[in-house]
């Protein structure tokens, strides 16, 4: 059984006089999903947003949100609500006035309205906030009521704007856990803007990745994280990011040159002679240290995980993840292994996957 499609674009694009911002694109996102937009700065994410909730007008295309078509309907009769980066409160109402907005200017009864604020306060946590105004809280406490004041609207589908962007790294973390657990608890479906991959890899059940307001990949956190359709996604995704370097298949061998690695292709690999790109992530590297294979030029030592930015003979740069003990010699040397299946090869033309399978294990730390 398919999941129920809560929002469904279909061609939808946009363009601001003869820059085009979005290219024609389809999605679904379904009924109670957490679905999240994510990219670079300037990929189009906000605006395939603010499309989808009315505050831009498409060039092309049709937008419906719970089987309706919504394209030409005005932000406020299309069944959504919106928690904006900046939290829009109003300075000189209470955290309970503020909440309740929406349904006083619907002229909801008093009684009715009081109801309801009480419920969403205590499921944000902020009962004891009520009487105070929005100079009396913090950050993390402001997004709690702007996002206290969308949950009143009664409506099912909530559109996040780079919600978390203004709060620093521990209130970040705690409104994830905030925002995650309310979906939980909601059903809604959401939708959700963001530039910080953590944000996304830790809240959807849906990721659609962008690139100059194009879909580049959309599916579960995990599986684009293990099996990226190209490049750019790889690199994007993951925290530290993906290691690249040329490689070259000759006669069904992968050549590294710069770690001096030969990886046979499996049988079921079939390639071509030629240039790739080999991709391999910090946490699939192994490492020695001291070694003699490649320079390290910088090290971030977290306390628990260490990551050792190291240069190889040929100058290529190779993050390497490590949770070994004892203090890592800047400007020092290492060796480093990793197993073949955990290397991908791209397309350096067109950036494709193209194999993920070699076989057996490359040590470097002899």
């Amino acid at each position: 059984m398919t999941r129920e499609t809560a929002i469904e674009l279909c061609e939808l694009s946009k363009s601001f006089g003869q820059v085009n911002i979005i290219p024609p694109l389809s999605l679904k996102i379904p009924k109670g999903g957490f679905c999240v937009f994510v990219g670079p700065s300037g990929c189009g994410k906000s605006t395939l947003l603010r499309l989808i909730s009315g505050l831009e007008a498409p060039t092309s295309g049709q937008i419906y949100i719970g089987g309706r078509d919504v394209t030409a309907l005005d932000p406020s009769d299309r069944g959504i609500a919106m928690v904006f980066q900046n939290y829009a409160l109003y300075p000189h109402m209470t955290v309970a006035q503020n909440i309740g907005f929406s349904m006083r200017v619907a002229n909801a009864r008093k009684e009715d309205i009081a109801r309801k604020v009480s419920e969403v306060a205590d499921m944000l946590r902020l009962t004891p906030l009520l009487d105070r105004k929005p100079k009396a809280l913090s950050g993390g406490q402001r997004q709690r009521v702007a996002i206290g004041r969308a949950l009143t609207k009664g409506t099912d589908v909530f559109l996040f704007d780079e919600p978390l962007s203004n709060l620093d790294a521990e209130l970040r973390a705690e409104m994830r856990v905030e925002i995650a657990r309310l979906h939980a608890d909601l059903g809604a479906t959401m939708v959700f803007v963001t530039h910080d991959q953590t944000e996304a890899m830790t809240l959807a059940d849906q990721i659609v990745v962008l690139k100059d307001g194009v879909i580049q990949q959309t599916g579960l956190p995990l599986d684009l994280y293990r099996d990226p359709c190209n490049r750019f996604v790889a690199g994007f995704i993951g925290s530290t990011s993906m290691n690249f370097l040329r490689g070259e298949v000759r006669d069904d061998i992968l050549h590294i040159p710069g770690l001096g690695a030969r990886l046979p292709l499996g049988a079921a690999v079939k390639l071509p002679n030629g240039q790739f790109d080999c991709g391999i992530r910090p946490e699939d590297i192994q490492c020695r240290v001291p070694g003699d294979a490649l320079t390290i030029e910088h090290v971030e030592d977290l306390g628990g995980v260490a990551f050792i930015y190291a240069r190889t003979d040929a100058g290529e740069r190779l993050i390497v993840e490590h949770r070994g003990k004892g203090a890592i010699p800047r400007n020092g040397r290492i060796s480093v292994a990793f197993d073949n299946d955990d290397v991908l090869l791209f397309d350096p033309l067109t950036g494709l996957k193209r194999s993920q399978r070699t076989t057996g294990h490359v040590s470097l730390m002899a």
